[in-house]
């Protein structure tokens, strides 16, 4: 019974994505989706709600959750997305739908204005949003990045989250800009995580991340509350001219180099409680009424 249940969902889900009356582009781009086909996109405006979700038939991974699957890459370059984008939604009875993409993921150039919601997605190929705009909420919750992820250059005007991510190879986030606040909160980067450039508004949680490669947040402003605590530093930590405002890092392990220098607080730096393999880094760069460490 559960199964005819699954299966009869599964073929609502499809029958629902009618491309009748759908802008032709939309509708072409849906068409080679569903060929296999990779996919190319240039200098287009998308007038309709776009759902990966719903383009193909899900399969159960779980009581709770259905996936979809693509095998080709998926290129949009210079696009518009008037309404939202999703790859990952939930029903009126809990079931969770998530996207699997086998190839390369890529949106270069393009302009978000609804939110964004890729929450759970797995990406076998390259990720490429560099250069992208995004207006609303970006979620990118507990996604799994096979490959390279670049986010060089983007510009996020609604909240970002990142929170439990999983970055298999390096991650770029060099140039970005978020306004409102940021959450990588539980995220791991196995390989060289790049934040050099960065500007964080509002508030920015680094908490519980497990750094297991280089991390480099050189030339970075980070205004408004941030948070570094708890997390786990394998390779080195560099955090050369960055300008914070407050922050706090403690209770964090420092396996390789760690450098602040020529780095200063608008408010206040508080470490404490922190374990460094190597010698500690050097503070005096900060103002003493504005630091404060804890043993």
């Amino acid at each position: 019974m559960i199964k005819q249940s699954l299966l009869l969902l599964t073929i609502m889900l499809f029958t629902t994505c009618d491309t009748t009356g759908q802008d032709p582009d939309l509708k072409s781009f849906i068409k080679q989706l569903r060929a296999g086909r990779d996919i190319l996109i240039e200098n287009k405006t998308l007038s309709e709600e776009f759902d990966f979700t719903r383009i193909m038939p899900s399969n159960p991974v779980s009581e709770v959750m259905q996936q979809t699957r693509y095998n080709a890459s998926v290129t949009f370059k210079n696009c518009v997305f008037e309404r939202e984008v999703r790859a990952y939604a939930t029903d009126d009875k809990g079931m969770k739908y998530s996207t699997m993409f086998q190839g390369n993921l890529s949106f270069l150039g393009c302009t978000f204005k609804e939110p964004v919601t890729f929450r759970a997605c797995s990406i076998l190929g390259k990720t490429v949003f560099s250069g992208s705009l995004f207006e609303k909420t970006a979620n990118f919750e507990e996604c799994s990045f096979s490959q390279q992820a670049w986010f060089n250059r983007c510009i996020f005007h609604g909240e970002l989250r990142f929170q439990n991510a999983f970055f298999m190879q390096q991650a770029g986030f060099l140039d970005a800009a978020s306004d409102v606040g940021s959450s990588f909160q539980g995220t791991t980067f196995n390989a060289t995580a790049q934040f050099s450039n960065t500007r964080f508004f509002g508030y920015t949680d680094f908490s519980l991340v497990n750094w297991n490669g280089d991390c480099f947040f050189n030339y970075a402003e980070i205004r408004g509350r941030s948070v570094f605590s708890s997390a786990d530093f394998k390779q080195h930590a560099t955090f050369i001219s960055v300008i914070f405002e407050q922050s706090e890092i403690m209770n964090c392990s420092f396996f390789g180099k760690t450098d602040f220098s020529k780095s200063s607080a608008t408010k206040q730096m508080k470490h404490g409680q922190n374990y460094f393999l190597h010698n500690p880094p050097d503070l005096s760069m900060f103002e003493n009424d504005k630091t404060s460490v804890e043993e």
